[in-house]
């Protein structure tokens, strides 16, 4: 859903798209014991939802890039919401 109104929102307003993902794996390391393969499991869940995003823009001919960070989600993504008036952001016209 969040996808679909991105897109219906960079179309309406001829943007570009940035999807970003976090992940702080020090912290996940912090969880404690996780089954083998859980963290390679994540690591893929997110590959394959930055992919369904790639297509999902391509389909509808949406300029997109997308952000990857290896840190605090929360802080990564209120840290990109400050800089939107910054010539480098994550909301350029396309």
């Amino acid at each position: 859903m969040a996808i679909e109104r991105a897109i219906e929102l960079a179309n309406h307003h001829h943007a570009l798209i940035t999807g970003a993902t976090a992940a702080d794996k020090k912290q996940l390391k912090k969880i404690g014991p996780v089954p083998p393969g859980a963290i390679l499991h994540a690591a893929k869940r997110i590959e394959n939802a930055v992919e369904k995003f790639a297509k999902r823009c391509k389909e509808f001919g949406i300029s997109m890039d997308t952000g990857r960070e290896d840190s605090d989600p929360y802080e990564t993504m209120t840290s990109a919401c400050c800089v939107a008036e910054h010539p480098n952001n994550f909301f350029r016209e396309r």
